[in-house]
């Protein structure tokens, strides 16, 4: 009876005739070291496009590495600087005089707002 074979079932059988065709051939090679080593040595080496774009990034590194002169959304002095001016006073409201340790905080809100 004569059957047809799927596309699937011979793409199998090429691949199965492949690997029993490499077993014997690597059976008959006494040492394959050598093999190993080439393979290893081909697959360390980088091909022309590798070198190419290895050999651009390096001639363009002063390029990528330098800082933007002036980018468009840069502060500015004032947006570094909190103009602010106040007194003083203790829990009673009585103007303090000396030198006094102080801390500073911004928040986005008035209340239960998140540490700027």
């Amino acid at each position: 009876m004569n059957r047809q074979k799927s596309f699937l079932t011979y793409v199998a059988e090429m691949i199965e005739q492949y690997r029993a065709d490499r077993q014997c051939n690597s059976s008959q090679n006494t040492s394959s070291q050598p093999g190993r080593l080439r393979r290893l040595v081909r697959w360390l080496t980088p091909n022309g496009g590798t070198l190419i774009l290895i050999a651009l990034l390096i001639a363009t590194q002063g390029v990528w590495a330098r800082p933007l002169l002036s980018p468009a959304n840069a502060p500015g002095p004032s947006a570094t600087t909190v103009n602010y001016q106040g007194r003083l006073a203790d829990h009673s409201g009585n103007p303090l005089d000396g030198t006094y340790g102080m801390t500073f905080a911004l928040w986005d809100a008035a209340a239960g707002g998140n540490l700027v």
